[in-house]
């Protein structure tokens, strides 16, 4: 999923120019002309502009294309002769296993996507913004992992309160949605594909 990209030039243009620009006093002049910005932007604006860039590549990189949503998928034709294979991690992020991984996947210059458990980023939130940071893909993987059957009011907590967590955190949406177990039929998977997740499971375990 993380192959994909928002066309998102013009509207970054617009908010880059925003961000960048000021408009000067008038001057008391004949020609009354407008003083233009020539210095270095000031530190609050350069971590303004960090910020949103950072924003931007969450939003590609967890970008799902709309003929996927609220399906799922078990495989995808690529348009590549070459042989592709999906890394997917799970359960986490965890301080020391999810910092391993990320490293060993640095290593080999490998990209994958981690599918998180709502009450483990909200205990880790900073192992959740490494992950971002490494240019890796987010999914949602419920708030407590659980495999019994939840009616849709327990399924909306367990979705929507994990999604929620991920935005507050670092302000990016997934709709990415793994059944924890690989589980279909306990009420998760149902709510997920109405509120428009992809479900993802997976073809070989380790």
């Amino acid at each position: 999923m993380a192959a994909y990209s928002l066309k998102t030039g013009r509207w970054a243009n617009q908010n880059i120019a925003a961000l960048i620009t000021r408009q000067m006093p008038q001057q008391q002049t004949d020609s009354k002309k407008v003083e233009t910005l020539t210095k270095q932007p000031d530190e609050g604006l350069q971590q303004g502009i960090a910020k949103w860039a950072e924003q931007e590549r969450g939003k590609r990189i967890n970008y799902v294309p709309p003929e996927f949503r609220g399906k799922y998928i078990e495989e995808v034709e690529l348009k590549t002769p070459q042989k592709v294979i999906a890394l997917t991690f799970d359960d986490g992020p965890w301080p020391k296993m999810t910092n391993d991984v990320l490293h060993i996947l640095k290593k080999y210059n490998v990209k994958a996507t981690f599918f998180v458990v709502g009450r483990n980023v909200y205990l880790y939130p900073e192992e959740l913004k490494k992950i971002v940071d490494h240019g890796h893909a987010l999914g949602n993987h419920s708030w407590n992992h659980s495999y019994y059957y939840h009616n849709s009011l327990a399924a909306a907590k367990e979705i929507d309160n994990t999604t929620a967590r991920i935005y507050k955190t670092i302000n990016v949406k997934t709709s990415l949605f793994r059944p924890p177990g690989g589980i279909m039929n306990n009420g998760l998977v149902a709510y997920a594909r109405k509120k428009n997740y992809v479900i993802v499971k997976w073809s070989a375990d380790s």
